[in-house]
């Protein structure tokens, strides 16, 4: 059954203005060493330095979501769980990358754009047909995808797929500037453990 929603057509408008206006602040912030970022990456295994993931997003309409590159050239596009060896196809400087995130920080890009926002359930690929459609049901696109969510910082991959869907629609149900701010902290705090969180 679809979990009640409070929103209307569009985001509430707070949620906007934060996404907007912290997102450029972080863009601007992260330009020197997302450039350097780019840098490594072109000596250590070449182009592209970016990549483009087709993702969902609000509503089930299909975005490219930005990403430094951290794997060979022409590695599928399939969620982590399903690709063998991902830590193998990486690099030193990719592993490092995707341990501490780096590897989402061109994803800013498209917080700005209003693709994506700070905070929200992370977008699944386009072919996650299993999770789209749970979430389909349970209300979740109605919001923007985000940067981090409450599934990531409440288990992450150690979650079942339904348990990831049902904290995703709490996370819709219970929407409010107190939650994203509390949710963005935990992120940051689980950066500094290099755990990562998306």
């Amino acid at each position: 059954m679809r979990a009640p929603s409070h929103l209307t057509a569009e985001p509430p408008l707070w949620k906007d203005i934060v996404d907007r206006t912290v997102g450029l602040l972080l863009l601007l912030a992260a330009s020197l060493p997302m450039f350097v970022v780019s840098v490594a990456i072109l000596f250590d295994s070449g182009r592209p330095i970016l990549i483009t993931q087709r993702r969902i997003g609000r509503l089930g309409h299909e975005y490219r979501m930005l990403k430094f590159r951290t794997l060979p050239v022409g590695t599928p596009q399939v969620a982590k769980s399903s690709l063998p060896n991902v830590s193998k196809r990486a690099s030193t400087l990719g592993r490092l990358m995707r341990r501490y995130s780096i590897d989402e920080l061109p994803q800013l890009i498209n917080v700005i754009s209003g693709e994506m926002s700070l905070v929200g359930p992370r977008p699944a690929l386009y072919n996650q047909y299993d999770l789209t459609g749970l979430r389909r049901v349970a209300g979740v696109l109605d919001l923007r995808p985000g940067l981090t969510g409450l599934a990531q910082v409440s288990g992450r991959e150690s979650l079942t797929l339904q348990e990831k869907v049902e904290l995703d629609a709490r996370y819709v149900r219970e929407l409010s500037p107190l939650l994203d701010l509390r949710i963005a902290l935990r992120t940051v705090g689980a950066l500094f453990r290099s755990r990562g969180t998306f």
